[in-house]
């Protein structure tokens, strides 16, 4: 009887059977999916990529054609864009400016900004700097007046009624701005009486509603002076377009009067101000004076020169805005149309800042816009240029919109 485990045939086949698991990861399976997403986004671009390089290809030709009219004058000059943004190259003939070169391409409808490279003769994108001949004013014209230096601090005599007492304290900032038979008074005064002589003497000429009061009343400073300043913003009369600025113990004078009588009573009071000639720096200039005679006051070129919009410039540099550079045609428009006319074009900026650079500024600014009338026909003779930095504000320096208007370039026929 046999006993144990079974036997087993030796034509038995033992089989062993492997099984292999596979594992997928999620990640794995995402990508797989993703993959023609991947492709078509690639795709996409390349299509975007073939259709702008032709597309801006074009874009600089057509401004570089249109450009070359702006370069007339200057056959030795080319200009090459990328994009909008265009470089002037080349050899600059001698009399041709190169910041009123860049000023004619960026008036090209299209044209984005320019910039210059003449072996570093031109700056960058429009901005000119004051010539060194210039002097530290800017001033180009030889007969055009100096400004008389700043008697800050002093206390010259026959001042006002209250020069001794005010010794102490801060001498008064006021400025008075006549246009179109109203005057604009702004500033401080010590109080609430003088404010009121004030524009009671402005009254008295200019007449009820004319008269915008935008002074105020600060108790620390004197009223030195104050009392002739009424006087003297009277004898501008209704017919000015002018600025008196007192500031420091120091007065001047800019714009335009009427006729030569009322330009001498004026200087007359401003020296009664201060009582001291040499503290009075005066700009005046003659309304319809020499060629202009004739004209009649209504068509006078100072008059229509003070009527065009405000010259404006990009923030901290002499680069004109579109508007700005639209109003420089139109001051060349009215320089064409009457051609024995000179100008002296003046610069100022508002307060912010230091007033050493805002008078560099104000000097680059005037001197751009001469740049700017020459390429448009006006012959440099005819233009000189002064810088005033913030020392001739229009408005008080008190708000955002009042250092808008300060921030300006004015045309004074000479």
């Amino acid at each position: 009887m046999a006993t144990g485990s079974p036997t087993r045939s030796r034509d038995s086949v033992t089989s062993t059977t492997t099984t292999t698991t596979t594992t997928t990861y999620f990640w794995e399976r995402r990508r797989a999916g993703a993959l023609p997403w991947v492709l078509g986004a690639v795709g996409l671009m390349g299509l975007g990529l073939a259709h702008d390089v032709p597309m801006r290809h074009t874009i600089e030709k057509d401004l570089e054609t249109r450009s070359a009219a702006a370069l007339a004058d200057a056959p030795g000059v080319q200009v090459d864009f990328t994009g909008r943004d265009g470089v002037l190259s080349g050899t600059l003939p001698p009399g041709v400016d190169a910041a009123a070169l860049i000023a004619e391409v960026e008036a090209v409808e299209g044209v984005r900004v320019v910039t210059a490279d003449f072996g570093g003769s031109a700056g960058t994108g429009g901005e000119a700097t004051p010539s060194p001949s210039a002097g530290a004013t800017g001033e180009v014209s030889p007969s055009a007046p100096a400004p008389a230096a700043s008697t800050a601090g002093s206390s010259p005599s026959g001042a006002g009624p209250s020069a001794s007492a005010s010794a102490a304290a801060a001498l008064p900032a006021v400025t008075a701005v006549t246009s179109g038979g109203s005057v604009t008074l702004s500033g401080t005064v010590p109080n609430e009486q003088a404010r009121q002589a004030m524009v009671a003497a402005a009254t008295a000429t200019f007449g009820a509603g004319k008269v915008i009061d935008q002074l105020t009343v600060d108790p620390a400073v004197s009223d030195q002076g104050l009392t002739g300043f009424g006087t003297l913003v009277g004898s501008l009369g209704t017919g000015s377009a002018a600025t008196a600025a007192l500031k420091d113990g120091a007065l001047t004078l800019s714009g335009t009067v009427a006729d030569a009588a009322t330009k001498t009573a004026a200087e007359t009071a401003a020296q009664a101000v201060t009582g001291d000639p040499g503290a009075v720096t005066s700009q005046l200039a003659v309304a319809g004076a020499g060629s202009n005679a004739g004209t009649g006051s209504g068509n006078a070129p100072q008059q229509r020169l003070n009527s065009l919009p405000q010259i404006t410039f990009r923030t901290g540099s002499t680069q004109l805005t579109p508007d700005g550079l639209r109003a420089v045609r139109q001051a060349a428009a009215v320089l064409k149309a009457n051609p024995s006319v000179k100008v002296r074009i003046e610069g100022h900026t508002d307060d912010v800042g230091q007033a050493a650079t805002n008078l560099r500024l104000s000097t680059a600014r005037a001197e751009r816009v001469r740049q700017v009338l020459h390429s448009l026909g006006i012959a440099h003779e005819r233009m000189s240029y002064r810088g005033y930095g913030e020392a001739r504000p229009k408005l008080a320096n008190s708000s955002t919109a009042n250092r808008a208007v300060n921030r300006r370039v004015e045309f004074i026929v000479l």
